[in-house]
């Protein structure tokens, strides 16, 4: 049996199921409509909305120490005798961790400074995923109210 040939460059040859599943995606994309807009424009619909709902989970999130140095902290304050409710909810902050367990002003500016820098790389991804979804959004439904008004005139 021959190899089914792509028809868009007929000298590659793709054999097995990954020219049945080439031939299957390219005729789903090609010219397959419903209502009034294409396929595409659910894609960037869909992609746009997941990379919203991540984003807006990302950037909303704080960043949150281990267990041990929650521990840690919490018996550092119980040693020194300001184990007050205030101070102890506090002890989930990696921050307040590196403040607590630091021993000297320039340690506790270096844990704290490394404490942030964490935080913003994670911030950082979690706006650009916020600011893809609403492009993509913005954009899908753009070229969907459009596809619709013209194929409606």
């Amino acid at each position: 049996m021959a190899d089914p040939v792509d028809e868009g460059r007929p000298d590659q040859a793709i054999s097995g199921y990954g020219a049945l599943i080439k031939m299957n995606i390219l005729l789903y994309f090609k010219g397959h409509k419903t209502k009034g807009y294409d396929v595409k424009n659910k894609i960037m619909l869909g992609v746009g909305c997941i990379l919203l709902v991540a984003g807006g989970l990302m950037s909303t999130q704080t960043p949150t120490a281990s267990a041990a140095q929650q521990e840690q902290c919490r018996q550092a304050l119980q040693s020194s005798g300001r184990a007050v409710p205030e101070l102890l909810a506090k002890c989930s902050e990696p921050a307040f961790i590196a403040m607590i367990s630091a021993r000297d002003a320039r340690s506790v500016a270096e844990q704290i400074s490394a404490a942030n820098r964490s935080e913003v790389g994670s911030s950082t991804l979690g706006m650009f995923c916020l600011g893809m979804g609403i492009a993509l959004l913005a954009g899908g439904a753009f070229r969907m109210f459009a596809a619709r008004r013209k194929t409606a005139a």
